[in-house]
Formats: structure tokens, C-alpha cells, sequence
């Protein structure tokens, strides 16, 4: 049974403001992460594909830092070190 507007304007309002806990942000972030991920292993159709590349056109990405330049270099450094172990 849907909520009606009513009951979902209420809801809103109750947990307007409320902070989550590090432990309930870890908890959702872990729930819909790989294969917990309700679309994991769903091939996106050439409809969609489509869609998100006329979204993507024309679009400007800024040069990447020189520290984030080193941020993504460690952390490809220690992906691949992962699996060189087989982790």
C-alpha cells in the first residue's frame, strides 16, 4: 500500500534535519555497493546508452590536479597490488 501525500509530507518533516550515525551511513553505503547493488550485472540497453551519451556531449571536464593526479595513482597503485595477491 503507497503512502498518500499526506502521510509522505509527514515522514519528511519528521526526519528533516536528523543526522545519521557513522555506523547507519556505513550500513546503507554497504547495502547498495556491488553486488548488494540492485542493478549489478544489468546490462544498460543501447536506448539508454544512447541517452546518456547525448547527456554527455558537449560536456567540459576540468583538468585533474596535480594532487589528485597522486591521490588516483596510489590508489590504482594499491588496486593493482590487490590483485597481483589475489585478493
Amino acid at each position: 500500500m503507497a503512502h498518500s501525500q499526506e502521510t509522505k509530507d509527514k515522514i519528511r518533516n519528521a526526519l528533516r534535519g536528523k543526522k545519521k550515525t557513522s555506523e547507519h551511513v556505513e550500513a546503507i553505503r554497504r547495502s547498495k555497493t556491488g553486488e548488494a547493488n540492485p542493478n549489478w550485472g544489468q546490462p544498460r540497453s543501447i536506448e539508454t546508452r544512447a541517452k546518456i551519451r547525448e547527456g554527455n556531449v558537449g560536456k567540459k571536464h576540468r583538468p585533474m590536479t596535480e594532487s589528485e593526479k597522486a591521490h588516483q595513482s596510489e590508489r590504482m597503485l594499491r588496486l593493482w597490488e590487490k590483485r597481483r595477491n589475489g585478493e
